[in-house]
């Protein structure tokens, strides 16, 4: 509860506790189960199994979990003699996860899990679906073709009108959606003629890798295909994206952004 006096207050606002005492409570919690795992399998007669893992993972046994384990560290349970079937699920995506059935024979076993495969693999499979979908967006944009008539544009697919001729100009479909100027302003359709992003841009430009660069108040930046301000229109100068990075110029320095908005200065 803040009591404003003044005309002029400053207020410092500190987070930095909060989320110290949440990380502290979760290893807290973390080594408690780990230890009581540990404690009940050493009454059984269990072997002690390190692990090595190239991806942060949780190993499940059935639905149990018995440890997060990561890269980089000794990583140990206790596991009775005999087999187990074991899961390992990564942490950064549950989709890359395999189980195997392990024989422990030893009082000392090591055991080496590798999610770095099936990682890539979905990733590669995921790149070839998003590039066919793109490659079939692609096909459909060259479809809609921009028309003048009576000084204003619309749009024909197939020789057929499908949106009306009511802007001021048009320019081609790219992503799913065209650029449109309409009473000296800037915006996007999609393919049934939406307005789907607001007329209110001084300039647009197409949509290149999910991004398209945007003009307002003599400001450049650079919004997605929903509409959304991914990368604040600050810049004095902006060029469209290639390769991962666009180059832009503020305050005087010239540089690249990547897609987070992280500048890269000029050597």
């Amino acid at each position: 509860v803040f009591t404003v006096k003044d005309d002029c207050e400053f207020l410092q606002v500190s987070l930095t506790k909060i989320r110290e005492a949440r990380l502290a409570k979760q290893e807290e919690e973390r080594r408690a189960k780990e230890e009581k795992q540990n404690t009940f399998d050493a009454k059984i007669g269990a072997a002690e199994v390190h692990i090595e893992t190239d991806i942060a993972c949780r190993i499940m046994r059935f639905k149990e979990e018995l440890i997060t384990a990561v890269p980089d560290d000794d990583n140990l349970i206790h596991l009775k003699k005999g087999t187990h079937k074991l899961t390992f699920v990564s942490i950064e995506n549950e989709q890359d996860n395999y189980s195997q059935v392990y024989i422990v024979k030893d009082e000392c076993e090591f055991l080496q899990v590798s999610l770095t495969k099936i990682r890539d693999t979905r990733l590669a499979k995921e790149e070839e679906e998003a590039e066919a979908e793109r490659k079939r967006i692609a096909e459909d944009d060259a479809r809609y073709l921009k028309f003048e008539k009576d000084g204003k544009y619309g749009f024909k697919k197939d020789g057929v009108v499908v949106i009306p001729f009511k802007y001021d100009y048009a320019w081609s479909f790219s992503e799913g959606l065209a650029e449109v100027e309409l009473d000296g302003k800037h915006g996007y359709i999609d393919k049934a003629g939406k307005e789907v992003i607001p007329f209110k841009y001084d300039i647009a430009w197409g949509f290149i890798d999910g991004l398209a660069r945007v003009k307002l108040n003599r400001k450049y930046g650079f919004i997605d295909r929903g509409g959304k301000e991914v990368i604040p229109i600050k810049y004095d100068d902006a060029w469209d994206f290639q390769n991962g990075k666009a180059r832009v110029r503020l305050d005087g320095m010239r540089g690249y952004i990547d897609k987070q908005g992280n500048f890269t200065p000029d050597k």
